[in-house]
């Protein structure tokens, strides 16, 4: 060998990763995809206590005679008049489990609030966009507007038809908001006698 000749240099040894960074890999993947699955699922529930709690009828406040409560001006949401007198969801922009739109009314077009409701109420429709033979209709009721618990109630209408409006009347004295929570279809609907 000629002592005037360059020898090759080696290449250090590729660096290997070792077990835990996959296992960090993985775990930061399955982290990621629950909060965009979590921030999906807030921002729909949201979105549907938003669409009926901001428009009441008429407004649920202290019964008559009670003094109205000192709150801050910047917090106040819009009395109905300065709402337009229908909202319109998308069934997407809506997330029931149920494909349906929903109208949101603040004009009295479904007659008002029924006497049992005293501090008022709500109105509504679903649009669904299928036929269905039973129909459950969901509505959660809080004090609180943001939040994901409270009371729920529920009704059902029978053969329920694609593009027919579904009249909703709602309210809850114990309540200051109200909204259409869940819709879903339990059962087919029913075929058309022969004739």
């Amino acid at each position: 060998m000629d002592p005037n000749t360059a020898l090759p240099v080696p290449t250090p040894p590729r660096r290997r990763t070792g077990p835990w960074a996959g296992v960090g890999i993985v775990t930061g993947i399955l982290v990621l995809v629950a909060l965009v699955i979590a921030g999906a699922a807030f921002g729909t529930a949201t979105l549907a206590r938003g669409l009926v709690a901001a428009g009441s009828t008429s407004s649920l406040t202290a019964p008559a005679g009670d003094p109205p409560p000192v709150e801050d001006d910047t917090l106040e949401e819009p009395a109905a008049t300065d709402l337009p007198p229908v909202e319109y969801y998308t069934s997407e922009e809506a997330g029931f489990w149920f494909e349906a739109a929903l109208e949101v009314y603040h004009d009295d077009r479904l007659g008002g609030c029924p006497a049992k409701f005293e501090r008022g109420c709500w109105e509504a429709a679903l649009i669904p966009e299928t036929s269905c033979g039973m129909l459950s209709i969901g509505y959660r009721f809080s004090n609180d507007p943001t939040a994901t618990d409270g009371e729920t109630r529920a009704t059902q209408r029978t053969n329920v038809e694609a593009g027919v409006p579904v009249e909703l009347v709602f309210g809850n004295d114990e309540y200051e908001y109200g909204w259409v929570d869940h819709v879903a279809c339990l059962a087919p609907p029913t075929a058309a006698p022969a004739t």
